[in-house]
C-alpha cells in the first residue's frame, strides 16, 4: 500500500498572512526527468522578508515548452500575496517582481501558495499545469 501524506494541490483556502510566509525556502524541481540539461543548475533558494522584499537565487528559466533550461536568474524580489485567477477564494498566489542582478530588466513571476495552514509551500508551474511539473519551494528548518 502506498501512502502519501502530502496532498499536492492542497491550496490555501484563505489568504495567508504575510507573517506566515516569512523565511527561507529551498526549491526543488518536480518532474525533473522531463527537464533537459539541468545538471548545471545551482541551489534554488527564496528568502521572503517582512517588508515585502526578498531574494531569489538560481530560479530556472525554461523554454516555452517547459523542457529546456535556458538560464537561471538571481536577484532581489518585491513580493505580495495575490489572487489573480480564481474568484472562489482558492488558488492564492505569491506574486513577485524580480530585479535580476544580471540586467536592468524586471521579471514578474507567480507561484501557487499551497497548504491550508503554515508552513506553506510554493509551486511555480512550468509548462502545462496538468503535468505536475515545476519548482516546489519548502520552508527550510532554522
Amino acid at each position: 500500500m502506498i501512502v502519501n501524506a502530502d496532498n499536492f494541490w492542497d491550496y490555501a483556502r484563505s489568504k495567508p498572512q504575510d507573517t506566515d510566509l516569512i523565511g527561507s525556502y529551498r526549491g526543488t524541481l518536480v518532474g525533473e526527468s522531463r527537464f533537459e540539461d539541468t545538471a548545471s543548475l545551482g541551489d534554488i533558494t527564496l528568502t521572503l522578508e517582512t517588508n515585502g522584499a526578498g531574494q531569489i537565487s538560481a530560479l530556472p528559466v525554461f523554454d516555452a515548452g517547459g523542457r529546456i533550461l535556458l538560464s537561471s536568474i538571481s536577484g532581489d524580489v518585491i513580493w505580495q500575496v495575490g489572487k489573480p485567477f480564481n474568484p472562489n477564494g482558492e488558488e492564492w498566489w505569491l506574486e513577485m517582481t524580480l530585479h535580476a542582478q544580471s540586467s536592468t530588466s524586471r521579471t514578474a513571476k507567480e507561484m501557487l501558495v499551497l497548504e491550508r495552514r503554515p508552513p506553506h509551500r510554493f509551486f511555480m508551474i512550468v509548462g502545462n499545469p496538468d503535468d505536475y511539473v515545476g519548482v516546489e519551494f519548502k520552508l527550510q528548518a532554522t
